[in-house]
C-alpha cells in the first residue's frame, strides 16, 4: 500500500501542473476591461454651490450632459480595474478629470486618478499634485447590484459628500460651503472586466 502511495504522488503532481500550465495562457487579457461611471449632480445641489460660486466640469475623456429633471452628469470612460462588484471586492479606474472651483476665491482642485473602491463603498480622486487618494463620494440610499452576461452594474440612488472630502474641498477652496454627508446626487457604475 505504501508503494502505491508513492506511485499516485508523482501522477497528481503532474495532474496539477498540467492545469497550471493549461490555464497560463488564459491569464493574458485579449480584452480590455470597459464600461463608465455616470456621476449625476442634483439639480438641488447645484443650485445650492451656484448661489455660493461654486461649479464642477469634467475633463477629456469624460463626459458631460444636462437634463432638467436629473441635472447634471458626467461620465468617466472604465480604463481598468478588478473589482467583482456583487461581493463588493476590487475596484475600477476610470479616464477623466473632475474640477471643482469657486469663483469667488479664484481657486480650483483637479482630480484625477479616479476611482470606485468596491470593498470600502467610495469613489475616489487623487489631487492633482498630490499621491494619495481623497475619498469624495459615498454611494447610500437604494443599492443595487447585478450581473448580466458578463457586465457588472452598480448603482446609487444617492450619493453622499464624503468628510474627508468635505474638509479637503473647504481647506483647498477656501470656503465654508462644503458639508460632510449631504447629498450630491446618484452614482451608476457599469463594468465588464478583462478577459
Amino acid at each position: 500500500m505504501q508503494i502505491k502511495r508513492i506511485a499516485l504522488l508523482p501522477v497528481a503532481g503532474v495532474l496539477v501542473f498540467g492545469a497550471v500550465a493549461a490555464s497560463a495562457p488564459s491569464a493574458v487579457a485579449t480584452t480590455p476591461a470597459s464600461g463608465s461611471l455616470v456621476l449625476t449632480e442634483s439639480s438641488a445641489y447645484i443650485k445650492s454651490a451656484l448661489i455660493e460660486g461654486i461649479g464642477v466640469v469634467v475633463g477629456s475623456p469624460a463626459t458631460a450632459s444636462w437634463s432638467s429633471t436629473t441635472g447634471l452628469s458626467g461620465a468617466f470612460p472604465v480604463t481598468g480595474g478588478d473589482a467583482v462588484l456583487n461581493q463588493y471586492v476590487g475596484s475600477v479606474q476610470f479616464g477623466g478629470t473632475l474640477v471643482v472651483m469657486d469663483a469667488r476665491t479664484r481657486r480650483s482642485v483637479t482630480f484625477t486618478q479616479l476611482a470606485f473602491d468596491d470593498f470600502n463603498g467610495v469613489f475616489t480622486g487623487i489631487p492633482q499634485g498630490g499621491t494619495t487618494p481623497v475619498p469624495l463620494l459615498d454611494p447610500s440610499g437604494d443599492l443595487s447590484v447585478s450581473v448580466n452576461a458578463g457586465v457588472q452594474t452598480f448603482t446609487a440612488s444617492e450619493t453622499d459628500l464624503d468628510p474627508a472630502a468635505a474638509t479637503y474641498l473647504d481647506h483647498a477652496l477656501n470656503t465654508a460651503f462644503f458639508k460632510a454627508g449631504a447629498v450630491v446626487g446618484t452614482l451608476a457604475v457599469n463594468f465588464t472586466p478583462a478577459s
